[in-house]
């Protein structure tokens, strides 16, 4: 996940600097507590993790991880390697599930400058069942809220995979990283709020 200010600078030219640590609290999911190095694996379902809220995605066949991708727990469906580092965040919602949901995995940003903010991050995402299935629309929504939104923006539908686990196994190990870029400006300092919201389709 990077996190950049634009600021205007001479003529129509604009300076980007990174501010993805300064103002994500642990952005890519390095630590567990501040300055302890993350070592989780299965994670309470609702529950909250250094710097982020973790969403609350039902009781049946769900799985949330975080951790070292070079000794992932073997989670269904797999976890790929991270694009960029070794710790990932994951999140699965399975069989029993019969209706569609929104997931959200939030955090704060405190205190954010007046400035205009680009915020991308890398993803990937599947649909998967073994039978014929024909309700895909998986998504990831993005969102920056100060008292209201400030600005939102949506993926694609999940690619679907047809087959069993092994099938999706290959997915998440050879499908190609997308990624997603939310714009939006903060015209009075203070709080932003950043969601990231899985759109998750019923089995």
């Amino acid at each position: 996940m990077a996190f950049a200010m634009l600021i205007a600078g001479g003529g129509s030219l604009w300076a980007q600097t990174d501010v993805t640590s300064t103002y994500i609290t642990n952005p890519s999911f390095e630590y567990s507590a501040s300055g302890t190095a993350s070592s989780a694996q299965a994670l309470t379902n609702g529950g909250t993790y250094y710097g982020w809220t973790l969403p609350n995605l039902g009781a049946s066949f769900v799985n949330i991880s975080i951790g070292n991708s070079s000794a992932c727990n073997g989670q269904a469906f797999g976890i790929p390697t991270a694009k960029e580092g070794t710790y990932y965040y994951y999140e699965r919602r399975g069989w029993n599930n019969n209706s569609s949901a929104d997931a959200t995995l939030s955090t704060t940003l405190s205190n954010l400058p007046v400035g205009h903010y680009e915020l991308t991050m890398a993803y990937k995402g599947l649909d998967s069942w073994d039978n014929s299935h024909n309700s895909k629309g998986s998504y990831l929504k993005i969102e920056a809220v100060e008292d209201a939104t400030l600005a939102s923006v949506q993926t694609d539908a999940f690619e679907a995979v047809n087959g069993n686990s092994a099938g999706a196994n290959k997915f998440t190990g050879d499908a190609n990283w997308k990624s997603v870029s939310l714009t939006f400006d903060v015209a009075t300092e203070g709080d932003v709020t950043l969601n990231i919201i899985h759109h998750l389709v019923g089995g």
